[in-house]
């Protein structure tokens, strides 16, 4: 599998956790064989992993990920904690 990954990365894994190895590298091969995101789909992607880092949490970032009405529900200790985005 090391030597596949070469081929498709052009490096060895390196730190790549091993249940992740697969479904990256098949990831990989499909977006050769057929194309990868659309341009639309990319930006989108990018957006949304960037407003999840913690440094960049804004009330405008939450605006773009929770749509209006969305209720968060958590539990803990055993009892139902409820929200919403603000």
């Amino acid at each position: 599998m090391v030597e596949l990954w070469r081929d498709n990365f052009g490096k060895p894994p390196g730190l790549v956790r091993p249940e992740l190895l697969l479904p990256i590298l098949a990831y990989r091969v499909q977006e050769r064989a057929y194309g990868g995101l659309s341009p639309k789909a990319s930006a989108r992607s990018q957006t949304i992993a960037t407003s999840l880092r913690p440094q960049s949490r804004s009330r405008d970032e939450a605006r773009q990920r929770f749509k209006s009405g969305t209720k968060l529900v958590r539990e803990w200790r055993e009892k139902t904690q409820r929200g919403h985005p603000r």
